[in-house]
């Protein structure tokens, strides 16, 4: 949950502001008040409606890297490839990699489709699939060090044998991460895995581009908020504000592609926006990103009729320590 690392960033923040003067310690006091009641009110919590599911992704934005060893990499794994073989033989029942050619059958009403396979595309996905399997026999044998210089080295292709956007995700979300943190220090650990976001990134937007149609629908993957709010917490983690910052926008985008519920969806948006800006002690950020995100709730409650009063008491009570 993004209440889970905005909690690990309030922590280390609440050690730092002991030795600061009262008035910074008020603030930080308030806020963690304001961001308890959000999280109370389920703004970590985001509900995908989705159908098109195509692994189940049940945590948003947390980490535990210190039991991913413990919790067996290789159970991981064998999880994410049943993932891949079904969705292969679901899209691709005469093998992969397929091309199509049309042929037309004397006297039927419509075209033979006849599946054909080029042999040296077939030997390079074979190839590609290898270095998968590798990954999977070093992991199964514990070999944690040489598994994670084989991803390094060879992450594209094997993202190429996870066949789609969510099983790639999946793996550096449950799996790389864990290991990244377990074996190098926290800083390299965050620098690659925001390298393999960004790839991940790239890969699900790519998918979004490629199924949207001209009417403006098409399939968005349900994984796409939680790696664009994942990626932002790794770059405020690693004290860029400025990647969070910019990536602000894309998160509000993709969490509106796949949710049409206003309320969650701000509330979401505001934690991510808010854990940005309290790592950085950006205090007039912070005070006008309280003072919208206030009057988007005072708007909402008179519309809805829902009463959202101690909400509205803490976020005013944040924006005047705040002044």
């Amino acid at each position: 949950m993004l209440g889970a690392i905005i909690g690990d960033i309030l922590s280390i923040q609440n050690q730092e502001t002991t030795n600061k003067n009262d008035k910074t310690a008020m603030k930080t006091s308030h806020f963690c008040i304001l961001l308890s009641a959000l999280a109370l009110l389920g703004c970590a919590e985001k509900s995908n409606e989705n159908n098109n599911v195509e692994t189940n992704l049940t945590e948003y934005y947390a980490y535990t890297p210190q039991d991913t060893i413990g919790n067996e990499p290789y159970k991981q794994l064998l999880r994410i490839d049943s993932a891949r073989v079904e969705y292969i033989q679901l899209k691709w029942p005469m093998g992969f990699p397929p091309s199509a050619t049309v042929e037309k059958v004397e006297g039927a009403d419509s075209s033979l489709i006849v599946m054909e396979y080029n042999d040296n595309d077939k030997q390079m996905f074979d190839t590609i699939e290898a270095k998968w399997f590798e990954l999977m026999r070093l992991c199964s044998q514990k070999q944690y060090e040489d598994a994670l210089s084989l991803y390094i080295k060879e992450e594209t292709d094997i993202g190429v044998a996870l066949v789609n956007s969510t099983n790639k995700f999946d793996l550096d979300y449950h799996v790389i991460g864990g290991l990244l943190l377990d074996l190098l220090t926290k800083e390299e650990a965050m620098e690659l895995l925001a390298r393999f976001l960004e790839y991940d990134k790239s890969f699900t937007e790519s998918v979004i581009i490629l199924s949207t149609t001209n009417d403006g629908s098409g399939f968005i993957p349900p994984h796409y908020s939680t790696l664009i709010g994942t990626l932002g917490a790794i770059y405020t983690n690693l004290g860029n504000e400025t990647k969070a910052e910019e990536l602000i926008e894309p998160f509000r985008n993709a969490v509106y592609l796949l949710s049409d519920n206003v309320w969650d969806n701000e509330q979401e948006i505001v934690s991510y926006k808010l854990a940005i800006y309290h790592n950085s002690n950006d205090y007039a950020k912070l005070k006008e990103t309280l003072e919208e995100y206030l009057a988007f709730v005072i708007d909402y409650s008179a519309k809805s009729g829902e009463n959202h009063d101690t909400l509205i008491e803490h976020l005013e009570m944040s924006i005047e320590d705040l002044e």
